[in-house]
């Protein structure tokens, strides 16, 4: 099976992957009502005026609390949905480039595909899931450095054909295809376990 249509075969991810979960709402009370204040009218035979003090109370604000572990699952998911859907979305890219043979394209889109997976790894690795979730998360993270990889070898492939350096390019588009499988197999255990996750709560 040729390099782009392993890409392809997989790609049905994009087509799957929607998760969006919404957990908790803050909720802000503020009570206490204002004192009155009365102020004394002067009689013909002029009396002191007198303006009642406010009595002045401090409040401690409350400390900050630590997010629950179901609001970093939350979190989590929005965000790995939205990541590996913008990753899904450059790989396409980066194959339609490859079958049009628009290396200036594919030199953008591989770029593009390298950077999105690098904040893909910053995102996730920011959050602290439960243990619901982590095998999810781990499946997710270590499927990025194959996408990096892969996106690095195209990039110089792409570079290398817009150059004429065809023997270089040769050998960069080869070394970039073994990272294929190694994204999509974790990236879809990611996905099923996500996906049992959803079914389980």
């Amino acid at each position: 099976m040729g390099d782009k249509e392993k890409w392809e075969r997989r790609h049905l991810l994009v087509a799957i992957i929607g998760v969006i979960l919404t957990f908790g709402s803050l909720i802000v009370g503020i009570s206490g009502s204002p004192k009155q204040e009365t102020i004394a009218t002067s009689e013909v035979t002029s009396k002191p005026v007198t303006t009642p003090t406010h009595e002045i109370t401090s409040t401690q604000e409350p400390a900050p609390t630590r997010e629950t572990t179901s609001e970093q699952d939350s979190k989590w998911l929005e965000t790995y949905s939205t990541d590996i859907s913008t990753i899904m979305s450059d790989i396409k890219n980066v194959n339609d480039a490859i079958g049009s043979q628009d290396f200036t394209s594919l030199s953008m889109y591989s770029n593009r595909l390298y950077k999105d997976s690098q904040e893909a790894e910053e995102n996730s690795a920011s959050y602290d899931v439960s243990i619901s979730l982590k095998n999810a998360k781990d499946e997710h993270e270590v499927s990025l450095p194959a996408a990096k990889k892969r996106a690095f070898y195209i990039n110089k492939y792409a570079n290398d054909m817009i150059f004429g350096n065809k023997i270089a390019a040769r050998e960069d588009l080869e070394t970039s295809a073994q990272y294929i499988d190694p994204f999509f197999d974790h990236a879809t255990k990611a996905f099923d376990l996500v996906k049992d996750y959803k079914n389980s709560i």
